[in-house]
C-alpha cells in the first residue's frame, strides 16, 4: 500500500503526452524480475503498471497491461509463464503488435539494489537502449531507482548514453496539479468497446446497453474529475463523465464482471442533443432526483456542444456538473460516501471520445477553476491517395470486382478499410454499365456498428454514417443513417432534387468535409451543402441499389485530414 500511495503522488512530475499518436512507438512492458530480493506480487505489479503510465506520459503507446497478462496466461508452454528472458520477450512482443519492449530487473547485489531497464527494437530483435541506477532495497528506493534508470534510458539522466535516439526524448514536462488518468490500463472495463486511440479513450455501447467504464483505485471520499468529452458518430446521447460510483456483488442485472455485480451511486447525465438530469442509484435500482418526481430531463444547452469540457465534484455529499466552466446540475447524496469515477456512454451507436482526463484529490492536489477545453488544433489535409484498389476495402454485400481499371458493384455496399477520418476532400468517376439505371451512393463518414437490421458481417452489423444518394437519371438526396434506420438531412425536402449534371455519364463527384459542413459537386456545379454534427469521423463507403445494375467507379481520390 506504500508503494501505491507513493507513485500516486509522484506520477504527476512527469512529462505528458506528445501529440502526435502516429509517430508513437508502441511498448509492451513486462513483469518486473526480482534477484535476490522480493517483494509482495501487487507490489511487482504497480512497478510494472507505474513504469507503463510514465512511458505512456514520455510520448509511447503502451500496451494495455490486461492485454499482455491475458495473452500470457493463453500460452501453454511453461516458458511462458514468466517471459523474462529476451527471446519470449520479443516475441511476446511482436504478437501483441508492439514496436518496443520494456525488461525490468531489480537485483540486489550488497546492501543495496541495481535497477536495470532494457529496450528492445522487436524488428531488429536487439536492444536499443538501457538505464541503470542503483539505490535502496525498500519500495521507495527501487521506485527512486526505477525513475533514474528510465530517465538515463531516454536520454534525460545525469549518464545519458551517447547515440540517444532524438525520437526518444521527453515532451514538456506537466506542470499541472492533479493525476493524468487519460490512460485505458487506469481504467476497468465494465462493458461495450473501450479503446485508446491518438491519447483519447474512446467508447461505445454494444446493443441497447451502455459503455461503463470505472477508474482503478481504491474508493475515494471526495474527488473532482475533469475531462474533455467529444461527440465523434451516431446519435447525440447521453454520457456520464465523473459520478461517485462503486461495483458490488449481486443486483438485479448481473451485467458487469462475468455477470455477477451492479453498479450503483450518484451520477449526472448529459444528454448531448440538449439535457441533463440526475439519478442515484441503490442495488441496481435507479431513482431520478433532478428534475424531481419526473422522468423529464432538464433543458441545458451546453450539453449539446460536440465537444465540451466535463467537470464532476465529489465533494461531501454534493455532487455537482460543469459545462466549460458553468455549473449546470447539483444534487445531494448523503448514501453514498464513497466512490470512484465512472465514464459512461449510454448508446450502442455512438462514440465518444474522453481525453485529457484529470483527477484531483482535495488536501493534495491544488485543484484550478473548472474552464473550456483547449482548442482543437488545425490539421491540414495529407497527400492525395489513389483509392481505385478493392484490396482497400471490406465488401460488406453485393458484387464487386475490378475491371479494366475501375471497381465495378451490382447491389451491394463498399467499406473502405482502416481507422475513421475527420476532413477529407472525396473525388470518383461513377458510369452506369448496365442494368436498370437506380439508386447509387458515394457515403462518408461512415462506420460499421453491431446491431440494427444487421444485414452485414455474418449478420451481426449495420452501418450508419451520411450519403449523397442519386441516380444517374438526374436526381438525388442526401441520408443520415443512425442505427440501420435512414433519415433525411433536410427534412423539409418532400422529393428527390433534379440536378441535370447527374444525367451527364461519366460523371464526376466531389464530397468534401470539413468540421460538421459538408459541400457535394457534381462535374463542378454544387449540388448541396449542410451542417450534420452527428457524425464528425468515419470512413468511405459506395452502394449500388440494384443486384440486376453493374456500376463502375474509379479515379477514386482521398485526402484526409
Amino acid at each position: 500500500m506504500r508503494v501505491l500511495l507513493f507513485l500516486a503522488s509522484v506520477l504527476a512530475l512527469f512529462p505528458s503526452p506528445l501529440p502526435a499518436a502516429e509517430a508513437r512507438p508502441i511498448v509492451a512492458v513486462f513483469d518486473v524480475e526480482l534477484r535476490r530480493v522480493s517483494f509482495p506480487r501487487d507490489v511487482r505489479e504497480s512497478l510494472a503498471d507505474y513504469l507503463s503510465g510514465l512511458l505512456a506520459q514520455r510520448g509511447f503507446q503502451v500496451v494495455p497491461r490486461s492485454q499482455l497478462q491475458e495473452r500470457l496466461q493463453s500460452q501453454k508452454q511453461a516458458s511462458y509463464k514468466s517471459c523474462f528472458e529476451e527471446s519470449c520477450q520479443i516475441e511476446l512482443g511482436k504478437e501483441l503488435a508492439a514496436d518496443k519492449s520494456l525488461a525490468t530487473q531489480v537485483m540486489k547485489l550488497g546492501a543495496k539494489c541495481r535497477v536495470t531497464l532494457t529496450l528492445y527494437d522487436l524488428r531488429r530483435a536487439a536492444s536499443e537502449a538501457a538505464g541503470v541506477a542503483s539505490g535502496a532495497c525498500s519500495e521507495d528506493g527501487v521506485v527512486a531507482a526505477l525513475e533514474e534508470a528510465l530517465a538515463t534510458l531516454l536520454g534525460t539522466g545525469s549518464s545519458s548514453p551517447a547515440g540517444a535516439k532524438p525520437g526518444m526524448a521527453p515532451g514538456p514536462i506537466d506542470t499541472r496539479p492533479g493525476q493524468d488518468v487519460s490512460a485505458l490500463d487506469r481504467w476497468e472495463v465494465l462493458n461495450g468497446e473501450w479503446r485508446m486511440r491518438g491519447g483519447a479513450i474512446l467508447g461505445r455501447g454494444e446493443g441497447d446497453q451502455g459503455a461503463h467504464l470505472i477508474l482503478k483505485h481504491e474508493p475515494m471520499a471526495d474527488f473532482v474529475l475533469d475531462t474533455t468529452v467529444e461527440h465523434l458518430a451516431g446519435p447525440h446521447g447521453g454520457v456520464h463523465a465523473g459520478c461517485r460510483y462503486e461495483v458490488y456483488a449481486g443486483g438485479p442485472l448481473h451485467r458487469f464482471r462475468g455477470g455477477t455485480v451492479d453498479i450503483q451511486g450518484p451520477c449526472l447525465y448529459l444528454v448531448q442533443s440538449g439535457w441533463v438530469s440526475g439519478h442515484i442509484g441503490h442495488q441496481g435500482t435507479w431513482s431520478q432526483v433532478l428534475p424531481a418526481d419526473t422522468k423529464d430531463a432538464k433543458k441545458c444547452p451546453e450539453a449539446a456542444r460536440g465537444r465540451m469540457r466535463v467537470r464532476h465534484e465529489s465533494l461531501g455529499s454534493k455532487q455537482r456538473l460543469y459545462v466549460d466552466g458553468k455549473l449546470v446540475a447539483e444534487i445531494t447524496d448523503p448514501a453514498h460516501p464513497r466512490g470512484n469515477p465512472l465514464l459512461y456512454v449510454a448508446s450502442g451507436h455512438a462514440t465518444v471520445s474522453f481525453s485529457d482526463i484529470r483527477l484531483y484529490i482535495p488536501d493534495r492536489d491544488s485543484i484550478p477553476p473548472p474552464g473550456p477545453p483547449s482548442p482543437v488544433p488545425a490539421v491540414a489535409l495529407g497527400p492525395i491517395e489513389d483509392l481505385t484498389d478493392l484490396s482497400k476495402f471490406e465488401i460488406l454485400n453485393g458484387r464487386w470486382w475490378t475491371q479494366e481499371g475501375a471497381i465495378h458493384g451490382s447491389g451491394g455496399h463498399l467499406l473502405l478499410k482502416g481507422e475513421p477520418f475527420r476532413d477529407f476532400d472525396l473525388e470518383f468517376t461513377v458510369e452506369h454499365v448496365s442494368g436498370p439505371m437506380l439508386g447509387l451512393a458515394g457515403g462518408f463518414r461512415h462506420e460499421v456498428v453491431p446491431g440494427g437490421a444487421k444485414s452485414f458481417r455474418g449478420g451481426t452489423a449495420i452501418n450508419q454514417g451520411l450519403t449523397f444518394n442519386f441516380m444517374l437519371s438526374g436526381a438525388f438526396m442526401p441520408f443520415v443513417g443512425l442505427g440501420g434506420q435512414w433519415y433525411l438531412v433536410h427534412p423539409e425536402w418532400k422529393a428527390w432534387r433534379a440536378f441535370e449534371p447527374l444525367k451527364r455519364h461519366p460523371t464526376r463527384v466531389r464530397i468534401e468535409g470539413r468540421g460538421d459542413r459538408i459541400r457535394v459537386l457534381v462535374d463542378g456545379e454544387q449540388a448541396d451543402e449542410f451542417r450534420e454534427s452527428r457524425f464528425l469521423e468515419g470512413s468511405i463507403l459506395f452502394w449500388v441499389q440494384d443486384p440486376a445494375q453493374v456500376s463502375r467507379f474509379y479515379g477514386i481520390r482521398l485526402r484526409r485530414g
